[in-house]
């Protein structure tokens, strides 16, 4: 059997079509999001071990953690108010 470009090309867009036609449909679309979400949980699952012995040797600076949760919140409360007048100023409502 002799395969032209053409009938590669063909067969390739017949494959194509036929897999965005299964992805339209939502429990293919869930049971690959389920898929996924098992693999990534049982990623973090064989991590365990190591980030448990990783969080044993850290010691928290509680100073440095509240100096940063308030310059963090100072930001914030400056940004809202800077982002809504930069809107305002472009016309956006």
């Amino acid at each position: 059997m002799h395969i032209t470009w053409k009938h590669i090309t063909q067969t390739a867009a017949q494959a194509t079509r036929a897999v965005l036609g299964a992805l339209r449909n939502r429990w293919v679309r869930w049971s690959i999001q389920i898929i996924v979400l098992a693999f990534c949980l049982g990623y973090l699952i064989s991590l365990s071990e190591q980030i448990k012995s990783l969080l044993a040797d850290v010691e928290i600076n509680y100073t440095a953690l509240f100096i940063s949760w308030i310059f963090a919140t100072i930001s914030l409360y400056l940004g809202i108010p800077s982002w809504a007048w930069t809107l305002a100023c472009l016309g956006q409502p």
